[in-house]
């Protein structure tokens, strides 16, 4: 693998949400030729943002429930 492409890769996981350790760790898989290694570190750390993700989005819907219960003279 050349240079800038571990270079994009490590920005992109980091952008992502990956600590350093995580993206070293996932570029050190690939430079090795250990894709399915670094596959599965890629989706287990999706698979947490995604279980984040969808606990924010129900925060977020309670939220706008009951702002518009509020707005609406809904509460009694």
């Amino acid at each position: 693998m050349q240079k800038k492409q571990c270079e994009d890769i490590c920005a992109c996981l980091l952008e992502a949400g990956c600590s350093k350790q995580e993206a070293e760790t996932v570029e050190d898989a690939l430079q090795e030729g250990r894709k399915q290694e670094a596959m599965n570190l890629i989706e287990e750390k999706r698979e947490t943002l995604r279980k984040t993700y969808h606990s924010c989005c129900k925060k977020i819907d309670c939220l706008d429930y009951l702002s518009f219960c509020i707005r609406n003279d809904k509460l009694k």
